[in-house]
């Protein structure tokens, strides 16, 4: 299903826990969240930066005027430029358990686990962790057509503490956690998680604080 009106929130709901992933209203910011009764406050950050700095994103979040780093300068700075997708631009597929938002040059496809369990009683341990893992796969696909490079990122956006993942999380994902609660991983090879104030911030040419642990926006 095309809708004629992309921008709706949809739940995409782990199996093994009572949370969801919430994503799709343009302006809107709205993120994953345990134990919720609608969508969670928060800001889905997806899209790829330009060689010039400029940041092109799917709308999902609000646009901020200040940045939580003023309190630390007493001023505001300049951050990374963005030329920021309209929703008006955006297209949408919507199926029964896949969830994607393109513009001309990305796509970003979500994933509903939709898939069986096994028998608990003849199953390994190990099979019963995956197949009931709660965790929402997301992919994001880019069509760069130019000679630039470009740089990828997903990040997140919420009033939480937040560190990189340890190594119990497995050999070759990065990502950051908040508090054993909520978090995000990558396996792409060549992935680098940062956590700042903003996505802005932490994507600015210029930027040298890398992981932050007082920010409250971390990404990869």
């Amino acid at each position: 299903m095309k809708p004629e009106n992309p921008s709706f929130h949809a739940h995409h709901a782990p199996m093994g826990a009572l949370a969801s992933f919430t994503c799709g209203s343009a302006r809107r910011c709205w993120r994953n969240g345990p134990r919720v009764d609608g969508a969670f406050p928060g800001a889905i950050v997806v899209g790829y930066q330009t060689p010039d700095g400029a940041l092109h994103r799917l709308p999902f979040f609000e646009s901020q005027a200040k940045s939580e780093a003023d309190r630390y300068r007493g001023e505001s700075g300049g951050d990374a430029k963005a030329d920021d997708a309209h929703i008006g631009t955006v297209e949408r597929e919507f199926q029964w358990a896949t969830d994607r938002m393109s513009l001309p040059e990305m796509d970003f496809t979500v994933f509903t686990p939709c898939g069986s369990l096994p028998d608990p009683e003849s199953a390994s341990t190990a099979d019963l962790r995956f197949a009931r893992c709660p965790s929402v796969p997301a992919q994001v696909t880019f069509r760069n057509t130019t000679s630039e490079d470009w740089r990828g990122f997903f990040g997140l956006g919420i009033e939480q503490r937040w560190s990189l993942l340890g190594p119990a999380a497995g050999a070759g994902l990065v990502g950051a956690m908040s508090q054993d609660t909520i978090g995000f991983a990558s396996n792409t090879p060549g992935a680098e998680t940062f956590i700042d104030f903003s996505i802005e911030e932490a994507l600015a040419p210029d930027s040298v604080r890398g992981i932050f642990c007082s920010g409250k926006s971390p990404g990869c």
